[in-house]
């Protein structure tokens, strides 16, 4: 899904041309604590899968459950309905092992991206790895992995060949922008682009990327500017969108403010011309061409409370959401984490509405596989990729698993 505008990024004062490329975000749930033991995960050496004793896999490939029963998908489904289903890993069964998509595990999964292909990269974050799940193959193998390499990561983008990554290591020790310069290789490896291990830190710091500083940096997306990349962050503990450029190896501060704590995603909407960010419970927009500097960043959807409601913009109520995709649509759905569904934005005219997508309208959990609009559910999704045909992938953290929309 591309398009095209003229635009102020306000990065510079610059009017650019800026094409758009999907929308690569992460979850905000609580932030997992790191397990020494995963550093070189896989499966056991009798060829179970570590972390996880229960379950196996049917003949036809479909998961068993503790009780015996064959989950094959959504129940009640016909041809055409639109579906949500599990693709890899199983409800429950955090641990890490590559294979077949029913056996594969993960472990608080956040962040996702598809390359428009037959791959989706996943921030495996509990397990310090970048996975991919293959959709031709129905097979999950691990791009790169290791504490020292790819700590907990968050948010992945794709520019080009490279893949992106946000990571951080616990406690808060440094923040780091990791790349991996090429996917396709056949021993793929990684550099740090933002931050250095040697000697980590954290900081609002701008300036060349070997001397700047992220704080906590959860999503991220990607922008095409006349050929150069930009690389949106959002910078969480400070309070910030910060801006990485791939073509001057620089990083800045796009805006900092404090609705912005605690920032989880940000992407930029060519339909409205402004970025669009979740934090806290609300999302906010930033318009660097408004005239009053009170109005550039403003609560759009949501307010300050948590909670469940669905209705009119302002109304409307979310629970940390943490990711955000603008839909070929027009409509942008949010995946509302602690709320466990997603979420639906109408954005038109007087006519401008939440209403949920997908899963429980009162926010119950679970893992429940159904038709969209029956009784599917999450338990804290926290991201949402655009997929094939329209669909879309969720990554449902606290179920460990990876979910498709078609």
């Amino acid at each position: 899904m591309l398009m095209s505008r003229n635009v102020k990024l306000g990065v510079s004062g610059v009017s650019l041309a800026i094409l758009v490329a999907g929308c690569n975000l992460i979850a905000g749930l609580d932030e997992p604590t790191y397990d020494p033991s995963l550093d070189n995960p896989g499966s056991n050496l009798d060829g179970s899968v570590v972390g996880d004793d229960d379950g196996s896999v049917a003949e036809d490939g479909s998961v068993v459950t503790e009780g015996g029963i064959a989950d094959t998908g959504a129940d009640g489904a016909k041809p055409g309905d639109t579906v949500l289903t599990i693709i890899a890993g199983k409800s429950g069964g955090a641990g890490y092992a590559d294979g077949p998509a029913a056996n594969a595990r993960f472990k608080y999964p956040r962040g996702a991206v598809w390359d428009g292909g037959n791959l989706v990269y996943i921030a495996d974050t509990s397990n310090d790895a970048i996975r991919v799940y293959h959709l031709d193959t129905k097979t999950v193998t691990t791009l790169v992995s290791g504490h020292n390499v790819v700590p907990n990561p968050w948010g992945v983008a794709l520019v080009g060949r490279a893949l992106l990554i946000t990571a951080n290591q616990p406690e808060s020790k440094g923040s780091f922008l990791v790349s991996v310069p090429d996917v396709n290789a056949a021993a793929p490896t990684t550099r740090v682009v933002v931050g250095n291990f040697a000697v980590p830190s954290m900081g609002p710091a701008d300036g060349p990327s070997a001397s700047a500083t992220l704080g906590v940096p959860k999503g991220l997306s990607a922008m095409e500017v006349k050929g150069n990349t930009l690389l949106l962050i959002a910078d969480s503990d400070n309070a910030a969108i910060r801006v990485y450029d791939t073509r001057m190896d620089t990083v800045s501060t796009l805006v900092t403010d404090k609705l912005l704590n605690g920032v989880t995603s940000v992407v930029y909407s060519t339909a409205r011309s402004r970025y669009e960010a979740t934090s806290g419970n609300g999302i906010y927009a930033y318009d660097p061409e408004a005239i009053l500097p009170l109005s550039k960043l403003s609560l759009v959807a949501g307010s300050a409370t948590a909670g469940t409601a669905n209705g009119g913009l302002l109304a409307a109520m979310f629970r940390e959401p943490s990711g955000i995709l603008n839909h070929a649509s027009g409509d942008t759905y949010i995946a509302d984490t602690g709320n466990n569904r997603i979420e639906s934005i109408n954005w038109g005219g007087g006519k401008a509405a939440v209403t949920t997508l997908v899963g429980d309208v009162g926010g119950s959990a679970g893992s429940t596989d159904a038709v969209i609009g029956g009784n599917a559910r999450f338990n804290q999704p926290g991201f949402i990729t655009a997929g094939p045909d329209g669909g879309g992938f969720v990554v449902d953290s606290q179920n460990h698993t990876l979910r498709q929309i078609t």
